[in-house]
């Protein structure tokens, strides 16, 4: 029926003529459960005729805030609170890689809508999974005991401005995030030989 557009009934004598589109999805490599031969060649290549690729969560980390804001508005409404996020748990939120995907997005928000007892979330209400596993503010090198102080403030504030680089798209949106002048932060770029890499019309 894929391959032809026609089918029979059970004891039918005619073809029957259907104008179908197949949509599926998946989570498996079905290349290679065909090579293993736990999925039918025949079937994958009928299948496979115009395939869409979605990267993960983690792969397009400017699609996590707008669902946040999605989910948080839908649940309010579905259950009639006000519910409002912090800038620290989202900056938590979007840098948190998401192996559930946008299924595990979603439940989180709407545990959040439905648990916390105040209007705003903060970081102290986020999922200990998220806050244990959140790269938002990378670690101290400190196995290094002859690195001097300022050193270490410098590498610190380098692997920070790297991370957060991740998430937006020009230096002034990074500075209003963070606190400071758009200039500062261009000057910080060149200070760690960071590149100007992003859609940025004031780098």
């Amino acid at each position: 029926m894929l391959q032809d557009r026609e089918f029979y009934r059970v004891g039918g004598n005619y073809p029957i003529t259907v104008d179908v589109r197949i949509i599926a999805a998946t989570h498996r490599d079905l290349k290679e459960r065909v090579r293993q031969k736990k999925f039918r060649e025949d079937l994958f290549y009928r299948l496979h005729v115009v395939p869409i690729d979605i990267p993960p969560l983690r792969e397009r980390r400017r699609d996590i805030q707008p669902l946040i804001f999605h989910y948080l508005e839908e649940y309010n409404s579905k259950y009639n609170f006000k519910r409002t996020i912090n800038n620290d748990a989202l900056e938590r939120l979007i840098s948190y890689d998401w192996p559930g995907n946008i299924r595990e997005l979603q439940n989180t928000i709407e545990r959040l809508v439905v648990t916390v007892n105040q209007d705003l979330i903060e970081n102290r209400h986020l999922p200990r999974g998220v806050l244990r596993n959140s790269k938002l503010f990378p670690a101290l090198t400190m196995n290094r005991d002859k690195m001097a102080y300022q050193e270490l403030l410098d590498e610190y504030e380098r692997n920070l401005l790297l991370e957060m680089k991740k998430y937006v798209v020009s230096t002034k949106e990074l500075g209003e995030r963070i606190g400071i002048d758009p200039s500062t932060v261009r000057r910080k770029f060149n200070k760690f030989n960071i590149s100007f890499d992003f859609n940025d019309e004031e780098a």
